[in-house]
């Protein structure tokens, strides 16, 4: 595996005027099937493109600093603990076409590690079907998983116990996560609902119904008051979380990928498989503006201080675009992957973003407000 490291150039980045494609690269992987950065910036975690290989890479030095292994199949999450000293995992095999059986090498387990050794320190076990999530708690403290068995659980992160087995869905459970006070639990699923849950007693307290197909993103406003879905029924809608009330209804005119509150909370950025990310007003479900420029969507993500977002094609010509957040002007756009993009964040500072493409896995680095590093070309 190589790692290409590109002497950078100091740039200003001027609002509203395009930044041209020389955003110099500073680093280039291959072989990637995820990655994302820790909460301080310093490590990069790492899945290959058959997601069976979890890495954790030195930001700085892309050197490989450990594997995290144990999982016996695919690994289909890896996040981590919102203090970054802690890493969630989760595994098992598709079986859809009977779900709810679990294959004999499926693994079916959630993890978590040590981050700074790459210790397991806990297996979460008890699903019967593949594991597609894992998330923690605000606090670290539990942690929820879903999968293919059509249930979610809620563990103690600390002792590995399961404390909730939350059942009700119809259809394999993704995706889930808690609300920001950690009170509460929502999860989605195929099975074209998403529900609410008391993280303290199990208990359901609200089913989400009007979506026509999957519910593919779920996210809770900062303040944990309104929960936003998106589905592939073209739709987003607004719910109040403590009623499980429909506030607002936005109709697209594409399938919707992804949906994510500001930090404010009084507005929402919802990309589409038709290549638009729209921006919508919460209160009074108004669209604000729309900013266009890929034939397909892969993902979007903000900078940390909401001032830009990126979206990037999953379709070609592969490029990735940044847009001014109050404007809905394009800042800059980064060019050379090859293939499709399906995943892109940001660091925590704002100043890199890493982008996965499809082809080969290339995953790539970018300096976006870079500071000068010197070049260097590592082999492993």
């Amino acid at each position: 595996m190589k790692y290409f490291f590109g002497a950078t150039l100091a740039f200003l980045l001027l609002v509203g005027n395009l930044q041209a494609a020389e955003t110099p690269l500073f680093i280039e992987l291959e072989g990637i099937g995820y990655a994302a950065f820790s909460p301080d910036g310093k490590k990069l975690l790492t899945r290959d493109q058959e997601h069976k290989t979890v890495r954790i890479l030195d930001t700085e030095t892309g050197k490989e600093l450990y594997k995290l292994e144990g999982h016996t199949a695919k690994v289909n999450s890896s996040v981590f603990f919102p203090d970054g000293k802690k890493i969630a995992t989760a595994s098992g095999v598709s079986v859809s076409e009977r779900e709810g059986i679990a294959p004999a090498n499926g693994d079916n387990t959630a993890r978590i590690w040590d981050a700074e050794s790459g210790k397991e320190l806990l297996t979460l076990k008890g699903h019967e079907a593949w594991v597609i999530f894992a998330n923690p708690s605000p606090d670290g403290k539990k942690i929820v998983t879903g999968g293919g068995d059509r249930t979610a659980r809620i563990w103690d992160a600390e002792s590995g116990k399961e404390l909730h087995l939350l059942t009700g869905h119809t259809h394999r459970v993704e995706p889930g996560l808690f609300s920001p006070d950690g009170t509460k639990v929502v999860t989605g699923s195929l099975d074209k609902t998403a529900r609410i849950w008391d993280v303290e007693s199990g208990k359901e307290l609200y089913t989400l119904e009007g979506h026509t197909d999957s519910v593919s993103t779920i996210a809770f406003s900062p303040d944990g008051t309104k929960i936003a879905t998106a589905s592939l029924d073209r739709t987003v809608r607004i719910w109040d979380t403590e009623s499980g009330r429909e506030l607002q209804k936005l109709d697209h005119e594409n399938r919707m990928l992804y949906v994510m509150f500001f930090q404010e909370g009084r507005k929402i950025a919802a990309s589409s498989l038709g290549g638009y990310t729209r921006i919508w007003e919460v209160e009074s479900g108004r669209r604000l503006y729309q900013v266009d420029g890929h034939i397909m969507i892969g993902a979007a993500a903000f900078t940390p201080d909401e001032k830009r977002f990126v979206t990037v094609s999953n379709a070609n010509p592969s490029v990735a675009r940044i847009w001014n957040t109050e404007s809905g002007v394009e800042v800059q756009r980064l060019e050379g992957h090859e293939g499709r993009l399906f995943s892109a964040a940001f660091s925590p500072d704002g100043t890199q973003i890493v982008i996965l493409g499809l082809l080969n896995g290339t995953c790539r680095i970018w300096n976006v407000l870079p500071p000068l590093v010197r070049p260097a070309i590592i082999d492993f």
